[in-house]
């Protein structure tokens, strides 16, 4: 790894493909920060939009499953039952922060979407554990 975590940046929404919500896993797209180093890979994160702070899956680097080459950084917000409130917190703030704190796995390409859907169950499992024993800690 290029950087060592926990690394923080402030980045913007970008427009996505769309994919992550067809699948039932919605994203938000981000601009990478130019000085952003990190290997590409699949991240435990947390994101502050306007004063609150989420815990995330952050995807960082190409999307094999879907033909993409193009570096992507896109980060699905977990257990977030209402999308409609996250909306609106994008809608008034211009940028938000991102804190990266563990490297999960690398990319991978999958044989199917199923196959990728059950693979982010599972990375959205692990960014959980990560997350409360980090919550936990620092109580």
């Amino acid at each position: 790894m290029n950087e060592q975590l926990p690394v923080t940046f402030t980045s913007s929404q970008v427009s996505g493909a769309g994919r992550g919500k067809k699948i039932g896993v919605p994203t938000i797209n981000m601009v990478i920060p130019q000085a952003l180093s990190l290997d590409d890979g699949i991240y435990a994160a947390t994101i502050t939009i306007s004063n609150t702070t989420f815990i995330a899956a952050v995807h960082l680097g190409p999307v094999p499953t879907y033909a993409q080459e193009k570096r992507s950084l896109e980060a699905h917000i977990i257990d977030l039952e209402d999308t409609k409130n996250l909306d609106t917190l994008l809608d008034t703030s211009d940028s938000f922060n991102v804190t990266i704190l563990k490297y999960i796995r690398p990319i991978q390409h999958f044989s199917s979407t199923e196959a990728l859907v059950q693979q982010i169950q599972e990375d959205v499992k692990t960014v959980r554990s990560i997350c409360s024993k980090l919550i936990y800690s620092e109580q």
